[in-house]
C-alpha cells in the first residue's frame, strides 16, 4: 500500500505542476460563482423568515430557530443544493484539466467549463441521488441527536449551557458525540464507495443512476486506501485554505489604515 501511495502522489504532483496555472483560475472562478449565487439565496431565504415572522431584526440566540423552521428549513435545503451542485462542477472541471494532465494534454479553463457544461444535467442528476441518499441514511441520526438536545437541553437557553455547562450539558455532549460518531461510522464508507462516481460519468459516459453503483463495485477491495488517500486530500485542502485566510487576513491587516 505504501509504494502504492507513493506512486500516486508522484503522478499528482507531476500532473499538478502540468496544470496548476488552469486549476488555480477555474478554483477562483467557481469561488467567485460560489459567493455570487449562494450569497443572495441566503439573503433571500433570511427575508422570508423575517417576513413571516413580522420582524426586521433578528438576535443570535435565534438563528437555530431559523434553520428549525419550515421556512429555513426549506431554504437550508435550497442553499444546500445550489453549493454542492456548483462544488460538484467546478470538482467535474477541475478533474476535466486533471484527466488531460494525466494523459499529456493541455486542457483550456474555457475547454474543462464546456465539457462540464455539456454534462450539467448529468452532474445534477448525481449530485441530487448522491446527497438524498446521504440524508436518508443520516435522517436517524440527526434526528436521535435532535431529540437528545430537546430533552436534556430545553430548560434554560443554549448560552446557559455553553457558559455554565452543567452535568445535563455534559451528558448530551457524550450522547449526541456517540450519536453522530455512529452515523459517522455508517456514512463514510458508503461515501469512500461513491468516489469514482463522477469520473464515471464524466469519462466513461456511465450513467447518473449507475454511476454510484458502478463506483462502489469498483471500489470493493480498496476502501481503506482510497479513505487514506481522501483523508490526506481533505487535509491538505484545509490546510491551503487556512494558509490562504491567514495570508488574506495578514495582508488585510497590513494595508488596513487605523482611523
Amino acid at each position: 500500500m505504501r509504494a502504492r501511495l507513493q506512486n500516486n502522489l508522484s503522478a499528482a504532483a507531476t500532473d499538478f505542476r502540468a496544470s496548476w496555472k488552469q486549476l488555480l483560475v477555474t478554483d477562483l472562478a467557481f469561488k467567485v460563482v460560489y459567493l455570487a449565487v449562494l450569497a443572495p439565496i441566503s439573503g433571500l431565504v433570511l427575508r422570508a423568515f423575517l417576513f413571516s415572522q413580522g420582524t426586521t431584526v433578528i438576535a443570535d440566540t435565534d438563528i437555530l430557530w431559523v434553520a428549525l423552521s419550515p421556512v429555513g428549513l426549506v431554504g437550508l435545503i435550497l442553499v444546500a443544493a445550489v453549493g454542492v451542485t456548483i462544488i460538484a462542477l467546478e470538482m467535474a472541471c477541475l478533474m476535466v484539466i486533471g484527466f488531460g494532465a494525466a494523459h499529456g494534454l493541455e486542457v483550456r479553463v474555457v475547454d474543462a467549463l464546456w465539457h462540464a457544461g455539456r454534462n450539467a444535467m448529468s452532474v445534477l442528476k448525481l449530485t441530487v441521488r448522491f446527497v438524498s441518499v446521504l440524508l436518508l441514511i443520516a435522517a436517524p441520526f440527526l434526528a436521535a441527536a435532535a431529540l437528545v438536545a430537546f430533552t436534556l437541553l430545553n430548560e434554560f437557553d443554549i448560552n446557559f449551557y455553553l457558559e455554565t455547562r452543567p452535568p445535563a450539558f455534559w451528558l448530551a455532549a457524550v450522547l449526541i458525540g456517540s450519536i453522530l460518531g455512529a452515523g459517522l461510522l455508517v456514512l463514510v464508507p458508503r461515501i469512500i464507495g461513491w468516489a469514482f462516481g463522477l469520473p464515471l460519468l464524466l469519462f466513461e459516459g456511465t450513467g447518473p443512476s449507475n454511476a454510484l453503483r458502478e463506483s462502489a463495485r469498483r471500489t470493493e477491495g480498496n476502501r481503506a486506501f482510497l479513505t487514506i488517500q481522501l483523508v490526506g486530500w481533505a487535509l491538505a485542502s484545509m490546510l491551503t485554505g487556512a494558509v490562504a485566510f491567514g495570508g488574506i487576513r495578514l495582508m488585510g491587516a497590513w494595508v488596513a489604515v487605523p482611523l
